[in-house]
């Protein structure tokens, strides 16, 4: 067996896209003589090929070719080297990462006049990118330049150009502090959102409010950067998302969005929390009843994902999640059930693919759109299998709100499914789980008991304890604007449905043929 450690170049050649290989060869045929050139596209083009690695079919291939393992590492290097050079054109980091070394170069030879016009017109750079913790480097370089070469023509202009570049330096650090700030700010919110759709506890309420109440959110002019601005429209956002303010929330989100669309540097830097901003807004658009935003979104996200092989692997598999994340939420707020179900076995073989790739609670999130779609059109031994594969995985990463809302559901399909041994046991550990500190606590508790009411019951009592549910529901209509049950399960379609003896899928099909 070859040994893992030497797959590594077989790892990167499949990591690449087809514009990096491209490019690569290219290169290739610059840097090296006819002779080498071969030899490294020849095991490029093998290795390319191959599905998995296997060392000694390799060497059997290039018999032909001496010092074999010499070869593997120089295209290794010359992969990476050729990568280097393609993104220090195309990614504005790495451009002033290749001149903060060329500027270094500059002095180490004295060039100092060379150096000084370089440090300018990479400032310029870094300014109009937002990359302030290279203009502080730069700046430092400048200083250093300073002490180097003495070319003033007085005392007086040299103490006004160190008086120049002291606030610059006390400006960028200011920007950065603020920066630094708002990243503080977000984190608490983008952990209760990862955590679950709305809050879990009802402390975290309180919390949320405390937090909004801070300076630096009062006004977009507390922003001292669009960096800034990005993290202060996120935390408005999603703080009017958790709390099912979603009218107010979109506004937040679409001016999230155009400052990602309209500065280049974030897309390339943060191109993941830009697929996410266009799914959300997708998401609360549609909630709004705003389908022309929620399609054009859509479109852009179907744009990107049908050209999904030439982005980088990291942004595959994000491609992959908010696309689909895009696509099923429409359908389910537009009670298209069956088509979230014709998406199963693509999704089934996207989580695969990118497992490693794909944090847990989305690939939950995933998985339990299609067993509510089977539950919604009345195919409840299918829904059970299906949510049986979000209940199974309990470990970090696990969205809670997914998580609880499956064991609803599974609990429901076990009534339907006639399993009334299974729902004793089930119910009876649920029950002792339950924290009274939770927000869903009280609704856990309700639907459990109507459950254990369902299976006790005489047939011809049934209907009347789905009215007494259908009553408790609307009794806490304010609270469930709190719950995930709101969000992640239509309880009022399921009850009428229940009590008409219709699904949830033929209880909106009758409404929208009514209308």
């Amino acid at each position: 067996m070859p040994r893992k450690s030497s797959s590594k170049l077989h790892e990167l050649i499949h990591s690449l896209t087809k514009g990096e290989k491209r490019y690569y060869k290219l290169h290739a045929s610059f840097v090296m003589k006819n002779s080498e050139e071969n030899q490294y596209l020849r095991l490029f083009d093998i290795l390319e090929k191959a599905k998995e690695y296997n060392e000694e079919k390799v060497m059997v291939e290039l018999i032909d070719v001496k010092e074999y393992f010499v070869i593997k590492n120089v295209l290794y290097s010359s992969i990476l080297k050729s990568l280097a050079s393609l993104y220090s054109e195309k990614n504005s980091r790495m451009f002033t990462r290749s001149k903060l070394n060329e500027i270094d170069v500059l002095f180490r030879k004295g060039l100092y006049k060379q150096g000084h016009k370089l440090i300018d017109q990479t400032k310029k750079k870094a300014e109009q990118n937002e990359q302030f913790e290279t203009l502080l480097q730069l700046i430092n370089m400048e200083q250093k330049l300073l002490v180097s070469a003495m070319s003033f023509k007085s005392l007086k202009s040299y103490k006004e150009r160190i008086k120049v570049l002291m606030d610059e330096t006390k400006s960028v650090l200011n920007i950065i502090e603020n920066i630094k700030e708002y990243d503080t700010l977000l984190l608490p919110i983008a952990r209760l959102h990862f955590e679950g759709a709305q809050f879990q506890q009802k402390k975290d309420l309180h919390y949320l409010e405390e937090l909004m109440k801070n300076d630096l959110l009062s006004s977009e002019q507390k922003t001292l950067s669009l960096r800034a601005r990005l993290n202060y429209y996120y935390i408005w956002g999603m703080y009017h998302k958790l709390i099912f303010q979603k009218d107010k929330a979109l506004p937040f989100f679409e001016k999230r969005l155009k400052l990602f669309e309209n500065v280049d540097v974030f897309m390339q830097e943060l191109f993941s929390d830009y697929l996410f901003t266009l799914q959300l807004t997708s998401e609360l658009a549609e909630e709004s009843g705003k389908k022309e935003l929620s399609t054009k979104v859509i479109a852009q996200l179907t744009k990107m994902y049908s050209a999904q092989d030439d982005f980088a692997p990291e942004h595959q598999s994000n491609l992959f999640v908010y696309y689909y994340l895009a696509i099923l939420e429409k359908h389910k707020q537009n009670h298209q059930f069956e088509e979230i179900i014709k998406f199963e076995n693509d999704i089934q073989k996207g989580l695969v693919k990118y497992n490693a790739q794909i944090n847990l609670g989305l690939q939950q999130e995933l998985v339990y759109y299609i067993g509510y779609a089977y539950f919604a059109t009345g195919k409840f031994i299918e829904a059970q299998k299906v949510l049986e594969q979000v209940l199974n995985t309990k470990s970090t990463g696990v969205k809670s709100d997914i998580f609880n809302i499956s064991n609803i559901l599974f609990l429901l399909c076990l009534f339907e499914n006639g399993e009334f041994e299974l729902i004793k046991n089930t119910s009876k550990t649920w029950l002792k789980s339950l924290d009274e500190e939770n927000v869903y606590f009280e609704i856990d508790s309700e639907i459990i008991q109507l459950v254990l009411r369902l299976i006790r019951s005489e047939k011809k009592f049934i209907r009347s304890h789905f009215y007494d549910f259908r009553d408790f529901l609307m009794s806490r209509q304010f609270d469930m604007q709190q719950l995930k049950i709101y969000k992640y399960f239509d309880a009022v379609a399921w009850l009428e449905g229940k009590i008409h003896g219709k699904t949830i899928f033929e209880h909106h099909l009758e409404l929208k043929q009514k209308k």
